[in-house]
């Protein structure tokens, strides 16, 4: 009897430290909050992990003109302003301290409509992260529901835009240069 307790004890512990150790973003795919994130080596640097969401929404295609305008001359007429401070959420992380020390980044690119929304993000990241998923996941839904950027435009005909695309990198350490590849 003090067998069964002593091992069903064991399996509860060793359950348990499972459960809450938290995996790392690695190629395949994961989910946080039913967002679907698949993670593959990426096309454009086998050092880093490219990351995008399988259940987002499909934007169609732009309009070829608006108002009569072709699209190709609204575009060079966009400003764009985008003022959300990232380095707070980066405190946010679970390993912030691990992270900062490792010189670890965060690439995105922004799809946005003609209104400043994001539709979605793609994200590369070091291809060794220790980022974890539930940390980008949680990152990802906030940055999504909070970002959005300032668009203007010669007679603001960018509001017919489904998607635009704009990048920025964040860093959790600044002194780190992010490698690339030439």
């Amino acid at each position: 009897m003090n067998e069964i307790k002593l091992m069903f004890t064991f399996l509860l512990l060793l359950t348990t430290i499972f459960c809450k150790s938290q995996d790392l973003v690695r190629p395949g795919t994961f989910s946080y909050n039913g967002t679907i994130f698949k993670v593959s080596i990426s096309p454009l640097n086998a050092d880093e992990l490219f990351i995008s969401v399988q259940n987002a929404p499909n934007l169609g295609s732009n309009p070829s003109n608006i108002n009569g305008t072709p699209v190709e001359e609204i575009l060079p007429t966009m400003e764009f302003k985008n003022s959300y401070d990232y380095n707070n959420l980066l405190l946010l992380f679970s390993n912030y301290s691990t992270l900062k020390t490792d010189g670890e980044y965060i690439k995105m690119t922004f799809s946005i409509n003609g209104s400043g929304k994001l539709n979605k993000i793609y994200s590369y990241v070091y291809g060794q992260t220790k980022i974890t998923q539930q940390d980008f996941g949680k990152f990802y839904q906030k940055v999504l529901s909070e970002n959005t950027f300032r668009i203007r435009s010669r007679y603001n005909n960018h509001h017919a835009i489904k998607f635009l695309y704009r990048d920025t990198t964040i860093k959790f350490n600044d002194s780190y240069q992010i490698p690339c590849k030439p």
